[in-house]
């Protein structure tokens, strides 16, 4: 909480101070409790961490599988490129 609050008072990015206000809301409303088993929870990270870590290894067997269903389906493969972000200047 105290992290959220120090993103929210001193970040110069909008979409920062947003985020943690948002995320600082959310954990007010959560209920925490008493009967939650910590170890449990720390056993459903790690099996999350590893399923991602598997997916990022695997990730160009993912992209080909990908890119065969755009083929069969008839879509453009291409990836999407991010645009280029103009930067006003001010004088």
């Amino acid at each position: 909480m105290k992290a959220l609050s120090k993103i929210g008072l001193t970040s110069h990015k909008k979409e920062e101070r947003d985020e943690a206000a948002s995320l600082k809301r959310a954990m007010e409303k959560f209920s925490f409790s008493h009967e939650t088993d910590l170890s449990i929870a720390v056993q459903l990270l790690d099996c999350a961490i590893a399923d991602l870590s598997a997916y990022r290894e695997h990730f160009e067997e993912s992209k080909q599988a990908a890119q065969g269903l755009s083929e069969k389906w008839g879509v453009s493969k291409a990836f999407e490129n991010t645009r280029a972000r103009k930067v006003k200047a001010h004088f």
